[in-house]
């Protein structure tokens, strides 16, 4: 089976994008995955808040430990990157491509 994508047709490097494509997108995933990374952790483990009145405190045994935040993060994220996968597997089947 290896390396065929196609069985006896297409190979993966048939298959593959050219090589300057590839690197732009591994270039701009680069600088995109660590800003987008970044801004959600900034975002739920806590941006400083601002304002004259105190913050009313939802949780009733103090702040979640950091593996929970973390954990939540990664859920949040990977349920963020499985919608982009619905929408676009809707696209692709809409648009017939």
């Amino acid at each position: 089976m290896y390396p065929f994508i196609v069985p006896d047709q297409v190979t993966i490097w048939d298959a593959a994008a050219p090589q300057s494509s590839q690197l732009f997108m591994l270039i701009g995933a680069g600088i995109m995955l660590p800003l987008i990374l970044g801004y959600t952790g900034w975002g739920l483990l806590g941006v400083p808040r601002q304002g004259r009145r105190p913050r009313l405190s939802l949780m009733t045994e103090g702040e979640q430990p950091l593996w929970r935040r973390l954990a939540w993060m990664a859920v949040i994220w990977t349920l963020s990157v499985g919608a982009l996968g619905i929408v676009a597997t809707i696209l692709r089947v809409w648009l017939g491509a």
